[in-house]
């Protein structure tokens, strides 16, 4: 080795350690803060198994632990530490790998580099804890070891073998690769590396059962996590697409695509080029059996892409120095295309700017500061002692109070709920639950009900706030002991009651509407506000700022709010549309119509575009072109009940009410599959009463529906309001009197109080206004008739 191949190494070396320097203190989000929670309370004596559900093997955990030590302000700096460490055997790894596979050393540093790098990707969310960052280098420098002869094969599989322990995944490594030597040595020849693989996993074992984690209970634990991570993997499917990820991080590590491929191929008639084959196939392989379901699990994948692209450089250039030239211009092309991309990751790494960018942006921007306001409150109220049960992923939610979970698992399981084991995840739940009684209760997310949890436990926790809009906040007022103790319950019952009291929500962190539901506008505007101080880029929030500004009448400010964020960030799609709609509420059709052409523009057509477009072709009075296009998105989106509607309206317009019939009554019976059935059905029934005035009352036709749907607070109003419309104010006025007592949802209840004081003459009419204006300070009509009032008192 000469100077020259040191000095290119030190480079990759300090090359991979700057890099990382920018997330040693980022923000946690769930995965760092779940391996890390049983160190975070370590000194409150909770135990591994005991107090946390084990992951396999336990003694890896406890190792994990000592990393993070015992003062949890420079635990989590120890463990970027230690990813770091990972990261820069990683880089050298691969380094080592070209330089001697190759003999080229200009090849290995270009490919030690890059990965250095772009191996940090923001896709990856390198700058969170994965164990694929772990075993990476372990897997990279077996590689090596294999590569360099039947001699090394006991070095290579000990390698695989300790980071098999990292995760269980990674045998499949030594099944390939044990398939490779046998095609290339013989069967006799693999029995070092075969025997050496494996040796560290019996180790393992023969610990983890001495340290006695692998009792009944253990096994269970273990059974269970298992279970829980495969359903997780779900999600994917249901909300996420393997082609975006796989897009998204092509782009992010585009020169290591745009030459890493081509040199495989290239590579193929050399046994370190059938090698890097091989073991690129068996990453492909684990990105496979593990369902794609986290970009980081194609980490390992773009590793050996540096590897395949430093070894491709090198033949490049033997065969045409031309070529070589070419595939050099194109690296350095294509990393100065993916570095502008990158650099704010690296050099303003914790602006809110660069947080918001990230999948997970709302646990890195939003959770360091409801922790830091849940532990006010918590220290406020002298609660210090107490746990915490969060329902979701945001475990980092505990360590920012410093209460511990009420649960063991300390995670998210989603359903089906149809395997025995999944029932001890019940119990985990409800008898933490049971046993802590924790005084606040976090929804992180929206898949859990509140009620039947009262009716299972007699729990009874109420919403105190919708923190940042997002969050929904409960606390514990009292405890009605239940006549039969729910964990007694068989366990296809406590199936039964996980799929009750997860059923019919989404199964990601969403954006919470409950204020505006409730028609808690100004509450909800207060939320929105404070999110958007924390982070003015967040789409959901912007648009629904602007849903609770046009619900509680002021549309104007709705759109200034929107077009605030498309300067912002003109990028986002969707805003010009939400923007267009609004337009087209106050006649605008011309400025929507240059909205809705602008986002096709940049965005090109989809069906959201369809729908607006639908809008905009309604508004000019085009009904039937209307039609198609809300046909062509429903097509494709058949859930969406407010196109639905919009359908039938305009099916309507074209004189086919027989078919809008049909629509309205189907959703009718639909309504309940969105979580805003009872705006649905009233809409339905509004429609339909006024389809069929003709032959019957408006009020006549709601009190129908009415009866049907005694619990829709929006259409006993609308009920109520047809009557005093027709006259009937006597009958309206009692109706009115009984919601004001009945209501829960506060812009409902305040407009009941408007109108008993328009039915009103008396000394009562003031206070009445008043009481309106309590419950939605935002009510015009009331302020008007309150001012005037007044002026009536002054000139009296």
């Amino acid at each position: 080795m000469t100077i020259e191949v040191f000095a290119y190494a030190a480079i990759v070396i300090i090359t991979a350690l700057l890099v990382r320097i920018p997330f040693l203190n980022f923000p946690i989000d769930e995965d760092m803060a779940t391996y890390t929670y049983r160190a975070r309370f370590a000194a409150k004596g909770l135990k591994w198994k005991q107090d946390m559900y084990s992951f396999y093997p336990i003694w890896r955990m406890r190792v994990l632990d000592a990393i993070y030590g015992s003062r949890p302000e420079i635990g989590i700096y120890r463990i970027r530490i230690f990813l770091t460490i990972c990261h820069i055997f990683s880089s050298v790894g691969i380094f080592s790998t070209v330089f001697i596979f190759s003999g080229n050393v200009y090849s290995a540093f270009v490919s030690g580099v890059l990965f250095a790098v772009l191996g940090i990707a923001p896709a990856f969310s390198a700058e969170s804890f994965n164990f694929e960052q772990v075993f990476l280098p372990l897997v990279i420098w077996g590689t090596l070891c294999f590569g360099l002869g039947s001699e090394w094969y006991w070095t290579s599989g000990l390698l695989f073998g300790i980071a098999a322990v990292a995760k269980c995944s990674v045998p499949v490594f030594s099944v390939f690769l044990t398939g490779l030597a046998i095609y290339w040595e013989g069967l006799e020849s693999t029995i070092p590396f075969t025997t050496f693989a494996f040796l560290p996993l019996i180790l393992s074992h023969l610990i983890e059962w001495r340290l006695g984690y692998l009792d009944e209970e253990g096994q269970k634990q273990f059974k269970l996590r298992l279970a829980a991570t495969l359903r997780c993997s779900q999600l994917k499917r249901i909300y996420g697409s393997i082609v975006n990820d796989i897009a998204t991080i092509a782009k992010q590590t585009l020169p290591l695509w745009l030459v890493g491929w081509p040199s495989l191929a290239l590579n193929l008639d050399q046994p370190h080029g059938v090698l890097i084959s091989v073991v690129v196939a068996t990453a492909l392989f684990m990105i496979v059996c593990q369902k794609g379901f986290s970009r980081y699990h194609y980490i390992p994948l773009v590793a050996f892409l540096a590897i395949s692209t430093g070894m491709g450089i090198d033949r490049f250039w033997e065969i045409n120095r031309m070529i070589g030239i070419t595939v050099i211009v194109t690296l350095i092309i294509s990393m100065i295309w993916v570095f502008k991309r990158m650099a704010p990751y690296l050099f303003k790494a914790k602006d809110v700017s660069v947080l918001s960018r990230y999948e997970k942006f709302e646990q890195l921007v939003y959770l360091p500061l409801f922790g830091k306001s849940l532990r006010r409150l918590i220290r406020r109220n002298k609660e210090e002692g107490q746990r915490l049960f969060v329902w979701g992923n945001f475990v980092q939610l505990y360590h920012e109070t410093n209460l511990p979970a009420s649960d063991k698992f300390v995670h998210y399981c989603i359903g089906p709920w149809d395997e025995p084991i999944l029932a001890d995840y019940f119990d985990t739940v409800i008898g933490g639950l049971l046993r802590h009684k924790p005084v606040y209760f976090i929804k992180t997310y929206p898949n859990f009900d509140m009620e039947r949890l009262q009716a299972i436990t007699g729990l009874n926790y109420q919403l105190i706030k919708i923190a940042y809009s997002r969050y929904p906040l409960y606390r514990l007022m009292n405890h009605d002991r239940q006549v039969i103790n729910p964990l007694s319950f068989s366990p296809e019952e406590k199936l039964k009651l996980m799929a009750e009291l997860t059923e019919n929500a989404p199964l990601i962190p969403i954006v919470d509407k409950t204020d505006a539901q409730m028609g808690h506008f100004s509450q909800g505007i207060k939320e929105c506000k404070r999110a958007l101080r924390a982070n003015p880029y967040d789409a959901e929030i912007v648009k629904y700022l602007a849903e609770l500004y046009d619900q509680s009448g002021n549309s104007d400010k709705a759109m200034e709010s929107i077009k605030a964020l498309i300067n912002l960030r003109p990028e986002t799609n969707h805003l010009r549309l939400v923007l267009a709609s609004m337009s087209l509420k106050q006649n605008k059709i011309n400025e929507a119509d240059r909205l809705i052409k602008e986002e096709k523009a940049r965005f090109g057509q989809n069906a959201e575009i369809n729908y607006h477009e639908g809008l905009l072709a309604s508004a000019k009075g085009d009904n039937e072109y209307a039609a198609s296009l809300f046909q062509k998105f429903l097509e494709k989106k058949p859930f969406r009940m407010d196109v639905w509607l919009k359908f039938a309206q305009v099916k309507e317009e074209c004189g086919n009410v027989n078919n809008s019939k049909n629509v309205y009554l189907e959703l009718w019976d639909r309504a309940n599959e969105t979580e805003d059935a009872d705006w649905i059905r009233t809409q339905c029934a509004l429609a339909l009463a006024r389809l069929d005035e003709s032959i019957r009352s408006r009020s006549h036709s709601l009190q129908y529906f009415f009866q049907k749907d005694s619990g829709n607070e929006q259409l006993a109003y609308a009920y109520a309001s047809a009557l005093e419309k027709e006259g009937n104010s006597n009958q309206a006025r009692s109706l009115f009197e009984n919601f004001a007592q009945t209501f829960r949802r506060s812009h409902l209840l305040a407009a009941v109080w408007f109108r008993l004081a328009r039915l009103t003459e008396s000394e009562e009419k003031e206070g009445m206004l008043k009481k309106c204006l309590e419950l939605n300070p935002l009510h015009s009509g009331a302020a008007k008739e309150l001012q005037n009032l007044g002026e009536r008192f002054a000139e009296a």
